[in-house]
């Protein structure tokens, strides 16, 4: 058998005879349940396979990433919690392997270090509530994100046609959506691949408040 791991729940109380046997590359075995309870379990003859393997006990289901998002001040990284966890370590992919960029008790991180234009990839993993050991896998692949920063309203400037809006250029961003802030929230006024946008519906007299953001 190619088995090199194998997750087993605190629930198994019993291994048959020859459960495991042929399973010659099994290295790992992630057990939920505690060390004494692993022990007290009934293992079947012809198991070498299994009783030799390291045995990893109070391990935790491995945690996903369920949202990543462009804010101002990085991408904010949400996963779901995962019962008995009692921390998580965050890493980012880099050319050497997985990085870590923090440890949090929450269930959110936000990675500062972002360029705008760049595509990183995070994964998660568990630790106990120490924080100095490991109980969980990890997603090898990842979530990948681009990061496309906020852009910055530079100018306003009054004309004979209305206000001229303008802004900074963000890497990786396609195109530019200016708003206008109403009564009832913000209203989209247009949209433009430039650095600068005409507001025509000015009044003389009246104060506006305008925001832009990038799409792809």
């Amino acid at each position: 058998s190619n088995l090199a791991t194998v997750n087993l729940p605190a629930s198994v109380t019993k291994i048959g005879i020859s459960a495991f046997h042929g399973c010659g590359d099994l290295a790992h075995v992630y057990y939920t349940g505690s060390k004494s309870k692993w022990s007290s379990m009934s293992v079947g003859a012809n198991n070498s396979d299994l009783t030799n393997a390291t045995i990893h006990y109070d391990w935790v289901a491995r945690p996903a990433i369920s949202k990543l998002e462009n804010t101002a001040g990085g991408i904010k990284i949400s996963w779901n919690a995962v019962a008995g966890a009692g921390q998580y370590r965050v890493y980012v992919k880099t050319s050497k392997g997985w990085a870590t960029l923090g440890t949090t008790t929450g269930t959110s991180f936000l990675y500062t270090g972002a360029k705008s234009g760049l595509t990183y990839t995070f994964t998660i993993r568990c630790l106990n509530s120490a924080g100095n050991a490991y109980t969980s896998t990890y997603n090898t692949t990842g979530w990948r994100q681009t990061y496309v920063a906020q852009p910055t309203i530079t100018r306003f400037q009054n004309t004979a046609n209305g206000i001229q809006i303008t802004w900074n250029a963000v890497a990786g961003a396609g195109k530019y959506r200016v708003f206008a802030k109403t009564s009832k929230g913000w209203m989209t006024l247009g949209t433009t691949t430039g650095t600068s946008f005409l507001y025509t519906g000015a009044k003389s007299g009246l104060t506006y408040t305008f925001t832009v953001r990038a799409l792809n």
